[in-house]
């Protein structure tokens, strides 16, 4: 999961040299929302190997909320932005997806 979640943080940051997203303000609050769902991610994952088999649940059900929502505020972002920077949604939802099958196979 953490493969996945460093993934995310370097496609962000390669899109932001690639292109110049800095100046689109819906892609720094995107930007800055994936983020901050993938630090928590970070910090439920790290944290697992310490909690108990009910915790754990929990743990699990949190991290899906985290993908959820930034799968939503991409669904949001590509309908108000179109192709803008469309590709750029479409590779970090392509991420998290990978991300959601590792929490659901392992």
């Amino acid at each position: 999961m953490l493969e996945h979640i460093a993934s995310v943080y370097e496609k962000l940051e390669h899109e932001n040299k690639k292109r110049d997203l800095q100046s689109i303000p819906d892609w720094t609050a995107y930007q800055n929302f994936v983020q901050d769902r993938m630090q928590n991610s970070a910090c439920i994952t790290l944290s697992h190997m310490y909690m108990s088999v009910d915790a754990s649940s929990a743990a699990v059900d949190a991290v899906k909320t985290d993908m959820c929502h930034v799968l939503q505020m991409g669904e949001q972002l590509k309908a108000v932005h179109g192709g803008s920077f469309l590709d750029s949604i479409l590779e970090i939802d392509e991420i998290v997806g990978r991300l959601c099958m590792t929490i659901l196979y392992t």
